[in-house]
């Protein structure tokens, strides 16, 4: 079994709800599946 990556930060303290929307639809594309 390989290892899987975890994406971690406090981003949520440091964003308005609309920046932290942009962040995760700009992430999405560099995860493979939704089990990533």
């Amino acid at each position: 079994m390989g290892r899987r990556m975890i994406i971690a930060g406090n981003w949520k303290m440091n964003m308005t709800p609309k920046q932290a929307v942009d962040l995760i639809n700009r992430l999405k594309p560099l995860v493979k599946t939704e089990d990533a």
